[in-house]
């Protein structure tokens, strides 16, 4: 369901329309209106949650850009528009993979309220060690069987986050990846038939769009389990 785009406190600006804007502040306002948010707890969730919108606001709008430059100039357009579409795809997985990561980290600060033994964050080497996978596996061991544990547990063996963390690392850490032309050489019409970049991935309307619609389901689902785990568990 799409809602209606209204600014998101702690952010100051409307969610995209595929933001689960609702659960966001409901979780957020249940959590600000709780003695269990601890002093300790309540910065590392709301830099966190803060830091999901905003990314997945950032990923939103690299997607609308990188989209709309393969409408403009096709997807073998000289430079600057091969720049621009470089630059727009590094960017959409890096900010949409953060938003994942934050949303964790957040969820972890949300755990912490209920049982901070658990789930510590005081010093820097165990801020250092909250990984989606370290998480998961704390909430698994704590939380068994409810629904947050099972949407970040099913998100752990998605492949598509394992593409996306294998995405992010390369065109952060090691290059930038040229693309392979497929044109038709006999025949009629002939010219450039189809283009594709990093691990095959096909560059066309659909390159950035359909990641953009898996990341907005991903995030529903946890932003939704996350409500229903604040009214379950933090009181």
């Amino acid at each position: 369901m799409v809602e209606e785009a209204v600014p998101l406190s702690g952010v100051g600006l409307p969610g995209p329309p595929d933001f689960p804007s609702s659960a966001y502040e409901a979780v957020r306002q249940h959590l600000k209106s709780t003695p269990a948010a601890s002093a300790a707890a309540w910065p590392h969730f709301n830099g966190g949650w803060n830091g999901m919108a905003f990314r997945f606001l950032c990923c939103a709008e690299h997607d609308d850009s990188f989209t709309g430059s393969v409408q403009r100039s096709g997807t073998a357009p000289a430079m600057p528009e091969r720049y621009i579409q470089e630059r727009e795809l590094f960017a959409f997985f890096v900010t949409g993979l953060s938003a994942v990561e934050s949303f964790h980290f957040a969820a972890h600060a949300i755990a912490a309220c209920v049982q901070p033994l658990a789930f510590p964050m005081s010093t820097d080497e165990e801020l250092r060690q909250l990984t989606i996978g370290t998480i998961a596996t704390r909430f698994a061991a704590v939380f068994p069987g409810d629904p947050l544990t099972v949407a970040m547990t099913t998100l752990r063996a998605d492949k598509e986050l394992s593409d996306w963390q294998s995405i992010r690392n390369i065109l952060a850490h090691r290059l930038a990846p040229g693309r392979t032309h497929y044109a038709r050489v006999g025949g009629s019409p002939a010219g450039l038939e189809s283009t594709t970049w990093l691990k095959g991935i096909p560059i066309d309307l659909a390159t950035t769009a359909s990641r953009r619609s898996w990341l907005a389901g991903v995030i529903t689902d946890m932003v939704q389990a996350a409500d229903g785990f604040v009214r379950r568990h933090v009181r």
